[in-house]
């Protein structure tokens, strides 16, 4: 109700804002992706999981807060493991709910704040983002725990790829080939079902690559650089931020640190000390 009382789409195309109100709003913003992850590890706490790190990551070549809660899938209760990654969304809804309130009042009061209906708008946008079942955000942590199928996008990933792969060569589908064997064992309408999630995933992934490569391209516009400058910047920035990536992910797997995992299959099942708690 209160974007259709600020009409934002009249806003966002009519207003133009300066370098610090960009600033705030992105702070802001930022703020809310800070206090979202500050919710799960909350709820991990509640619920007696270990939050192992908070910290800030890249996430498809933009900043972004991280909570490290991958003891969650330890817990035996989905219904445990659904809550802790809902949470962020529920705490960010807080916010937008207090934000919406401070906006109305201002708005009585005669001085309705412009940057504050942006920012109610930018943050409905990322919880209905993290709603979203094709990347790993909340959506997908939350269905893959109530659905109790760890590696949920990695299995329909990998079963997309060789289905088409299979299809193009007119070969059988080996077991021994595949990292999750137990996906031939599946019926039809099973396989069927995720093959097409996994067809969205690919699309929407190579979506959020292409997102990504657009917001670096959109900052270095801001800043007025040349499109030559601005290609050169970004692939500097993209080689810069891969070899960080791999060293980092080095440095975890060599001392055996799980980043936001989830239990791995073992010939297509969960380990016996896993499944049996």
């Amino acid at each position: 109700r209160v974007l259709q009382i600020s009409h934002l789409q009249l806003l966002a195309k009519t207003y133009r804002f300066t370098f610090w109100q960009i600033a705030i709003l992105v702070g802001m913003i930022f703020f809310t992706t800070v206090v979202h992850e500050l919710g799960h590890a909350l709820a991990a706490a509640h619920f007696g999981v270990r939050v192992r790190s908070l910290g800030i990551m890249l996430y498809y070549f933009q900043p972004a807060a991280y909570a490290d809660i991958t003891s969650s899938w330890e817990l035996s209760s989905a219904r445990q493991k659904a809550i802790i990654y809902g949470a962020g969304i529920y705490v960010q809804a807080i916010l937008a709910g207090i934000a919406s309130l401070l906006w109305l009042v201002a708005a009585i009061a005669g001085h309705p704040s412009s940057l504050l209906a942006l920012f109610i708008a930018s943050n409905l946008f990322v919880m209905l983002f993290n709603l979203l079942p094709f990347i790993k955000v909340d959506g997908y942590w939350i269905v893959s725990s109530l659905l109790e199928v760890p590696n949920l996008r990695d299995r329909a990933l990998e079963w997309f790829i060789v289905w088409i792969r299979s299809t193009l060569t007119r070969r059988p589908i080996h077991a021994g080939k595949l990292r999750f064997r137990d996906l031939l064992e599946m019926p039809p309408v099973e396989q069927a079902l995720l093959g097409c999630y996994g067809f969205s995933c690919a699309l929407f992934g190579l979506g959020m690559w292409l997102a990504g490569v657009g917001f670096l391209f959109g900052v270095a516009g801001y800043f007025k650089m040349s499109e030559a400058k601005s290609s050169l910047a970004i692939c500097a920035y993209l080689l810069t931020a891969s070899c960080a990536y791999a060293a980092w992910k080095h440095r975890l797997r060599a001392a055996h640190y799980p980043f936001r995992s989830e239990p791995l299959a073992e010939n297509g099942a969960l380990k016996k000390d896993l499944a049996n708690r």
